[in-house]
């Protein structure tokens, strides 16, 4: 992660736009390199202020977030998505994994997991909802996965979902960066996935489902 983690917001709301640039604004090593309430002066803005991470409501006056964030990736090199959301819909998390969004967030959280949320997105990692993505796993019918995984699909699934990097899970499992790159391919053929991110989001659903299960 950048010494100091530069953000930019977009949001159509002025409270919301203004209390989430402040909350961020006020924390140590994180900038808010500015703000925006629609599409149009989103990718006016954010080419030139070169954020690290941008935060982005899904519903704008002048388009989709999700639309904005597949935009904003394709254009600009290095920048992450955080989709920040009034609700907590399965079928926009979907899309916004498809978007290439490293987060999915609903605005029902308090200010300090907002706060982690970005510093997880902005050091490498993803973080999706857990209650979205549960619910998203479950219309995905992924149930059966859970006994195609070996244990040590399972552990890299928790890695995953932990957000860490080829480097660290290497690191965290005695392994070459190569291996892990091995077991990714494996692992993702088993569940059906094509990237790391919609994999970390099922491990977030099948966490939550296990958690259930024990409870």
């Amino acid at each position: 992660m950048p010494a100091e983690l530069r953000v930019f917001v977009v949001d159509d709301h002025e409270i919301v736009r203004r209390g989430v640039a402040t909350l961020l604004g006020d924390q140590s090593g994180m900038h808010v390199t500015g703000e925006a309430a629609t599409v149009l002066q989103a990718m006016a803005r954010i080419p030139v202020q070169r954020p690290d991470v941008v935060v982005i409501d899904v519903h704008l006056p002048d388009g989709s977030g999700i639309d904005l964030c597949s935009e904003l990736l394709a254009r600009m090199d290095g920048l992450r998505c955080v989709i920040f959301t009034a609700t907590g819909d399965e079928a926009a998390l979907s899309d916004a994994i498809d978007a290439g969004a490293s987060g999915f967030i609903v605005k029902d959280v308090d200010g300090g997991q907002l706060v982690r949320a970005i510093r997880e997105v902005g050091a490498g990692g993803s973080l999706f909802d857990a209650r979205v993505a549960a619910a998203l796993d479950r219309r995905r019918n992924r149930n059966a996965d859970l006994d195609v995984l070996s244990e040590r699909d399972r552990r890299l699934l928790a890695m995953l979902a932990e957000g860490l990097t080829n480097k660290e899970i290497a690191e965290r499992s005695y392994v070459a960066e190569k291996t892990v790159r091995n077991h990714l391919t494996g692992l993702f053929a088993k569940l059906g996935v094509r990237t790391r991110t919609q994999a970390a989001v099922l491990a977030v659903g099948m966490r939550e489902r296990l958690r259930g299960e024990r409870d």
